[in-house]
């Protein structure tokens, strides 16, 4: 049996309407590639649906969960799973151009520190726009992908990012989990940025890379852009990645910067209708914070610390200008 380079792996919950797209897209990549998609409990005709789509092809395996565990919890399982060096976290409601995996195993392959590549992520409905193009952290305490809603020519070159989005990245499967895989703390959201972080502060490089190309329908596992379950989860999370991440003199130094970022968030939130979820969402954060406890004899890098530090402080004239 051919040992493959790259291996899928594909979260679904409830996503049979979807899966069917991203499986051919996945299957008629331009090198093999070994497929494993992880079903979290989905109540719809999704594990039926794949199960047809896998039947009498080679490098493809569903796993699945009884329960609904959340994004990061599906993708370490397949992580776990997966046979080849690299693995591509790929989102179900995504579809791949055919050179999407040759090119990010293109790109990692160019030093030999890079720990992800994200691909450039286009608006299924409009091709034109681009839904993400790797994340960036801010003072504020927002990730955010500068790129979002923009024309996807103008984010054409390749550059250094804090966090690739793991609807579509390759990562190296053996230095992700030496670094712990994904937190399922998180459950879903702000996951990817945790990992991209943990990653630089360990001397790892997360790069975008343009030539690969994938399409996504957004939001289409939680509804829409903006949702309750979504405020929650952001909101917890981004407070559980500030924690986690950032050393007690960044954070005090930012108390400001990052106070005012939360305000801002409550106030959005409260302007479409979602202040309870957005409370709900600090007490939540409150709790994951309450309940993780910091790896014993974790190394801390004061200039890895510093240079974040000025680029989170840089991020936030990007976050605010564009």
């Amino acid at each position: 049996m051919q040992k493959t380079q790259v291996t899928f792996v594909i979260p679904n919950f409830n996503g049979a309407d979807v899966i069917g797209d991203c499986l051919r897209s996945v299957f008629a990549q331009s090198i093999p590639c070994e497929v494993i998609v992880v079903d979290d409990g989905s109540g719809d005709d999704s594990i039926r649906t794949v199960e047809a789509l896998f039947a009498g092809r080679a490098h493809c395996r569903l796993l699945w969960h009884p329960d609904n565990r959340g994004f990061a919890a599906a993708v370490n399982t397949g992580i776990r799973a997966a046979s080849s060096p690299y693995v591509l976290l790929f989102n179900n409601d995504a579809t791949a151009e055919r050179d999407l995996a040759e090119q990010l195993l293109r790109a990692v392959r160019r030093r030999k520190n890079i720990f992800s590549v994200s691909a450039l992520l286009l608006q299924a409905d409009r091709p034109d726009r681009i839904d993400d193009c790797g994340d960036h952290f801010s003072a504020f305490g927002r990730a955010f992908s500068p790129g979002r809603d923009k024309p996807g020519e103008r984010y054409g070159r390749r550059r250094l990012i804090h966090s690739a989005c793991a609807g579509a990245a390759l990562y190296d499967r053996e230095l992700l989990l030496r670094l712990g895989a994904f937190d399922e703390a998180f459950g879903s959201y702000l996951e990817d940025v945790d990992l991209g972080l943990r990653a630089q502060r360990a001397g790892y490089l997360n790069v975008y890379e343009p030539a690969a190309v994938a399409y996504h329908k957004a939001s289409h596992t939680s509804g829409s852009r903006y949702n309750a379950f979504k405020a929650r989860q952001t909101t917890a999370n981004t407070l559980y990645v500030l924690y986690k991440n950032l050393p007690a003199w960044v954070l005090l130094l930012y108390t400001p910067l990052l106070t005012g970022g939360i305000l801002a968030r409550g106030v959005f939130y409260t302007s479409k209708g979602l202040l309870i979820p957005f409370c709900k969402g600090i007490a939540g954060g409150i709790k994951k914070i309450h309940h993780y406890r910091k790896p014993q004899g974790m190394k801390s890098f004061f200039f890895r610390d510093l240079q974040l530090a000025f680029e989170m402080l840089g991020n936030c004239f990007r976050h605010v200008t564009g």
